[in-house]
């Protein structure tokens, strides 16, 4: 099978909303645009024999449904395809321009705290103190068994629930 597709966005009642070339996970994923992802059940993908083929498709699907942008059909494209930067490799100026683009720019919070942690020195004193703080916790996330008809189970940590269930089984 062909490492690249075409892949449409469909609505509730099975029409297109938006179309797509791509290839690994591309057409489950964001990336930067601003066209809501639905759910992987209203996702349907073509895969082509190669990347211009798939770009043809592309092309192809938006012309044939239309897009809402221009008024000539149902699709929310803002182009009319095949003008992907597939394989696109950006010069050393272009590197720089953008780098410097980006210098003193306010960073997510995220990103200082990885910055703050990074720049962390955690002792051996350290580390032992958590380790002796961390002992003998149970953890929140801890996987819980839940049935809709078994109410004696519900909220119990997995393993009390499965020796209960078989103990009920017999």
């Amino acid at each position: 099978m062909s490492e690249f597709y075409t892949y449409f966005y469909l609505r509730h009642d099975g029409t297109p909303y938006y179309v797509g070339k791509g290839k690994d996970g591309r057409a489950f994923s964001r990336c930067g645009r601003t066209i809501p992802v639905p759910e992987p059940a209203r996702i349907f993908i073509q895969h082509w024999g190669s990347e211009d083929e798939a770009f043809e498709m592309e092309k192809y699907y938006i012309q044939f449904f239309g897009r809402k942008d221009n008024g000539t059909g149902i699709l929310r494209n803002f182009t009319d395809g095949g003008e992907g930067m597939s394989g696109h490799v950006y010069t050393e100026a272009s590197k720089l321009k953008m780098s410097a683009w980006q210098k003193g720019k306010p960073k997510g919070q995220n990103a200082k705290i990885k910055a703050a942690r990074a720049k962390q020195v955690i002792t051996a004193e350290h580390k032992a103190n958590t380790s002796a703080t961390m002992k003998g916790r149970v953890p929140k996330n801890i996987k819980t068994f839940y049935t809709a008809g078994a109410d004696a189970l519900r909220g119990k940590p997995w393993s009390a629930a499965r020796r209960a269930a078989q103990e009920a089984r017999g």
